[in-house]
């Protein structure tokens, strides 16, 4: 499967039958022209504004803002991995010996990721 969207709000939005007049104005939005913005990925809602538009359209924020969400995970698995790589190398150094990766991040990025 090819990479997600950023969002799907305009999909969501429209199998709901919502103008982005009346979406605007439930999620707190003073017209449809932000909504306009959201939809075409030219902003990126900030998070108050993102878990209304989950409320209103009954889908999780991860599946509205897929692509968001597929890079921010992306990102944090690379990190991950560059940090339990670090601690390994670094094995003196006191702030990487405390430091806890989680396992299920760096077992994400082992599945099939290369840094």
């Amino acid at each position: 499967m090819g990479k997600p969207l950023n969002n799907y709000l305009r999909r969501e939005r429209r199998r709901l039958g919502l103008s982005q007049e009346t979406f605007a104005y439930l999620i707190g939005c003073r017209n449809g022209s932000k909504i306009s913005r959201y939809e075409r990925f030219r902003r990126v809602p900030n998070l108050r504004t993102a878990f209304a538009c989950a409320i209103v359209l009954h889908a999780p924020v991860q599946e509205l803002f897929a692509g968001i969400y597929e890079d921010a995970r992306q990102n944090v698995t690379v990190r991950a991995h560059l940090l339990e790589r670090e601690m390994i190398e670094n094995d003196g150094h006191k702030a990487l010996r405390t430091a806890r990766v989680p396992r299920q991040i760096i077992a994400e990025r082992k599945e099939g990721e290369t840094v």
